[in-house]
């Protein structure tokens, strides 16, 4: 059919069949909006979760706690007094040490215990030969103890763990202890976790505290 043909033919068409086919089709349009809609509220719903958990870094699935077994004391430093001294640090002077201030961290129903004197090991040449530091939270009935060093490991108690499942904390991968277990309260006598973060040392213990405490408390050291 020539182009003429085809526009005299369209030309034919009677006009009440042109308003009807456009009823239809308007009102198909209508439906598929109207089935649309809570699809697209199921993926925005989908999304908003997504960045909940890409924001917090883990998820429930992400935690292990692993059974505490025996403690094993390591040998106590030694340092001779004729070739080594304390030196006095006040906390801004540990804080700048660090690149943190470990005194003034925010945890959930917890206030740091207040600033103590501080020292920390020198030789007689000035040269830094033991610098761990300990930091205690607490606040109703709860507690955390944040133990940290450069130079040595912040704790001279190693635990053995029954089981070694890491968990992802800010993905990082941490081992986890715990023992006595409430499962009323869902708290435990004693949580623990070992490592290392931008070349610090950490012990953190927390005491009644229940996991999801614990672990936003290590995220909170984890930035």
């Amino acid at each position: 059919m020539k182009k003429l043909e085809l526009f005299e033919a369209i030309g034919d068409i009677d006009d009440e069949l042109i308003d009807e086919a456009n009823k239809k089709e308007a009102s198909v349009r209508r439906w598929g909006m109207k089935k649309s809609i809570p699809w697209v509220a199921a993926a925005a719903c989908l999304v908003l979760i997504m960045v909940g958990l890409l924001r917090s870094g883990s998820t429930n699935a992400d935690i292990a706690i692993n059974p505490i077994g025996e403690g094993i004391s390591a040998a106590p430093l030694y340092f001779d007094p004729d070739t080594h001294h304390d030196q006095p640090m006040t906390d801004a002077e540990i804080a700048t040490y660090y690149g943190k201030d470990y005194t003034a961290l925010k945890f959930s129903g917890l206030q740091y215990e207040g600033s103590r004197e501080r020292t920390i090991k020198v030789r007689n040449d000035g040269a830094i030969v033991y610098d761990a530091q300990g930091y205690t939270y607490q606040g109703q009935g709860k507690s955390l103890r944040i133990s940290v060093g450069k130079m040595v490991m912040p704790y001279d108690v190693l635990y053995e763990f029954e089981a070694t499942k890491p968990s992802k904390i800010n993905q990082m991968e941490i081992i986890i202890g715990g023992e006595g277990l409430d499962k009323a309260t869902q708290t435990y006598d004693e949580l623990l976790a070992d490592f290392t973060w931008q070349g610090i040392q950490y012990r953190v213990t927390g005491s009644e505290l229940t996991v999801d405490e614990f672990t936003e408390a290590l995220k909170t050291l984890l930035q």
